[in-house]
């Protein structure tokens, strides 16, 4: 079954955070949707996919905290407005 979440996260490297997780991850497990920079440290990311796999994206998530000095991260449902075709978008 697909789930589609909506995860707010404040980010000490908002940067490096969507390059090198945001980017691998979202390929890897095979998701679309979009990572969107809010503001210096906040991002936005919109994720689509087959639950198991959007569960193991959010657990790397909490894995790698210390890492990306996340500080805060809301996850909520999210109700699918468009389609995104199969790909994960990173909007800095």
């Amino acid at each position: 079954m697909d789930q589609n979440l909506m995860i707010t996260l404040t980010v000490g490297k908002a940067n490096s955070f969507l390059d090198e997780f945001v980017k691998k991850y979202a390929n890897k497990y095979g998701l679309e949707g979009s990572a969107r920079l809010v503001s210096k440290n906040q991002v936005k990311l919109i994720v689509c996919g087959d639950s198991d796999k959007v569960d193991d994206f959010i657990g790397l998530l909490y894995q790698n905290f210390e890492k990306y000095k996340i500080e805060d991260i809301t996850v909520e449902s999210y109700f699918r407005e468009r389609d995104y075709r199969g790909i994960f978008r990173v909007i800095a």
